[in-house]
C-alpha cells in the first residue's frame, strides 16, 4: 500500500511537472519530476508509473541541454513500453513523441522518420487523418522534409493539414 501510495503521489507530481513546463517554467518543471521520479526508481525498472515518470524526466533533462542522455534514456524506455505494452499504448506513443522530438532536434532524422510514419499510420488508424494528434506527426515529418530540403515531400505532407489546422486552430493562428 506504501508503494501505491508513492506511485500516486508520483503520478501527480510527474503531471505537475509537464504542466510547469508547457508553461515555461522548466527548472521548477526539472525539480517536480526529479522529486516525481526518486519516489518510483526503487520500483522495478519495467513498473508502468516508473517508465512513464523517467520519460518526462528524460524529455525535461533534453530540453534543459542534455538531448543525447535523453535520447539514451527515451530509446530504452521505448523498448521496454513497447515489450511491455505494445505499440499502439498511449505510453509507449508518447514516448515515441518526446524521443522523435529530440531526434529532430539533434539533426537525428533518419531515426525520426520510421518512428513518425509508424505513429502517423497508428494515429491515422485510431484517431482519424484530422485529429491533432495525427497533425502533430504528420508535422514532425514535413519538418524533417524541410530540413533535408525535400520541399515536394514537405508540401505533400503539409498541403491537407491546413485547412484542418486552420479549422482546429482558427484562421488567425500562426501555425
Amino acid at each position: 500500500l506504501v508503494g501505491n501510495n508513492q506511485a500516486e503521489i508520483a503520478r501527480t507530481q510527474a503531471h505537475a511537472a509537464e504542466n510547469q513546463f508547457n508553461l515555461g517554467k522548466t527548472e521548477e518543471a526539472h525539480a517536480t519530476v526529479k522529486e516525481a521520479y526518486s519516489r518510483v526508481e526503487d520500483l522495478p525498472a519495467e513498473d508502468r508509473d516508473r517508465l512513464n515518470i523517467e520519460s518526462i524526466l528524460a524529455d525535461i533533462e533534453g530540453s534543459l541541454g542534455s538531448p543525447e542522455v535523453a535520447r539514451v534514456r527515451l530509446k530504452r524506455i521505448l523498448a521496454s513500453q513497447r515489450q511491455l505494452f505494445g505499440n499502439e499504448s498511449n505510453d509507449t506513443q508518447s514516448t515515441i513523441d518526446r524521443l522523435t522530438s529530440h531526434d529532430i532536434d539533434t539533426a537525428h532524422f533518419e531515426e525520426a522518420r520510421p518512428l513518425l510514419e509508424e505513429v502517423l499510420a497508428s494515429r491515422i488508424k485510431k484517431y482519424g487523418a484530422e485529429n491533432t494528434k495525427t497533425y502533430s506527426a504528420t508535422n514532425g515529418l514535413a519538418i524533417i522534409a524541410l530540413e533535408q530540403k525535400r520541399f515536394a515531400d514537405a508540401e505533400r505532407l503539409l498541403a491537407p493539414q491546413l485547412p484542418i489546422a486552420e479549422r482546429v486552430f482558427g484562421p488567425e493562428h500562426p501555425l
